[in-house]
């Protein structure tokens, strides 16, 4: 069986066995340049590196580790320039940052919306949907963050926008549920973000017309009603006429009252009773002129 290995190896290997074969009177100054090369081309060497004696990859291994160090604190910083600088001496792009629930530097720079280094990255083999310890995507960091550039740049590039974290929450949940700009959302939507998301009873992420609802998002609200097959149910009526203190989010109640959540006569009928406080509920009684408003568009006449 014929074994081949490159020079750079072997001069590492004879370097560190035995110094005074060494050509360079300098053995640190071998080992180093050796080191340097190797990680370079890591992905070259990967299956000699493996062949190493223990020794000599502890060595590589600790060169690695400071080299990624350099890069997700470059990353952290904004610093394209010690981005480059990392990523050219072999730093690896999908470095996971232990104190940053391992988040790797694409998730670090999505979701301080650093498109520049996003972009670097992804030509670099980030791996545009490597979850942290938390499940939360680079695309979903950027949606949280509200990074518009950074959701475009991986939506771009095929990001998956319905890959769900660990409480069940999608880059578009996410989006919803901390105001990011319409844009952000929208995008998502244009790429196939799933928006009649089910989540079990112990998620803590609601669907994405119920977080719509909770933060009185119209826009969006107005956005996910025109979707044909959009899910609704009397339930997200109540939740919306619960939080209804404005004439703005009125305009909300309508929206719904249109896509006929009311359809069902007797569960409508409820509905307006515990809204309007005639019928037990856990909710509290809103303002007449309120529950007037759903009661109109719902086609419900009060009695004389």
């Amino acid at each position: 069986m014929k074994f081949t290995t490159s020079i750079p190896l072997i001069v590492l290997m004879i370097g560190l066995a035995k110094p005074s074969y060494a050509m360079d009177s300098d053995n640190n100054t071998l080992k180093s340049t050796s080191v340097d090369y190797i990680l370079k081309n890591r992905a070259k060497f990967k299956d000699q590196i493996a062949l190493l004696p223990e020794g000599i990859k502890e060595i590589i291994q600790s060169k690695q580790i400071k080299l990624d160090q350099q890069l997700l604190d470059a990353t952290s910083t904004g610093n394209i320039n010690k981005v480059k600088e990392a990523l050219s001496q072999g730093a690896d792009s999908n470095a996971e940052d232990k104190n940053k629930g391992n988040s790797t530097p694409l998730l670090l720079a999505a979701g301080y919306d650093d498109s520049d280094i996003v972009k670097l990255l992804l030509e670099n083999n980030a791996l545009i949907d490597k979850q942290n310890k938390f499940g939360i995507t680079p695309l979903a960091s950027a949606a949280h963050n509200n990074s518009l550039k950074s959701v475009a740049l991986l939506l771009q590039n095929g990001a998956q926008p319905n890959i769900k974290d660990d409480e069940g929450c999608t880059a578009l949940q996410h989006a919803i549920r901390f105001d990011a700009r319409y844009d952000i959302i929208k995008n998502l939507l244009d790429h196939q973000a799933e928006y009649n998301t089910i989540t079990s009873e112990s998620s803590d992420c609601p669907q994405p017309i119920d977080l719509a609802i909770i933060n009185k998002n119209t826009q969006v609200l107005e956005t996910l009603l025109a979707l044909p097959d959009i899910k609704i149910n009397i339930n997200h009526l109540r939740e919306l006429a619960r939080r209804i203190t404005n004439s703005k989010t009125r305009r909300a109640i309508e929206m719904l009252i249109n896509k006929k959540a009311l359809e069902f006569q007797r569960a409508g009928l409820a509905a307006l009773g515990a809204l309007s406080g005639t019928v037990a509920s856990n909710n509290p009684p809103l303002p007449k002129e309120i529950v007037g408003v759903i009661a109109d568009y719902a086609g419900y006449k009060p009695r004389k």
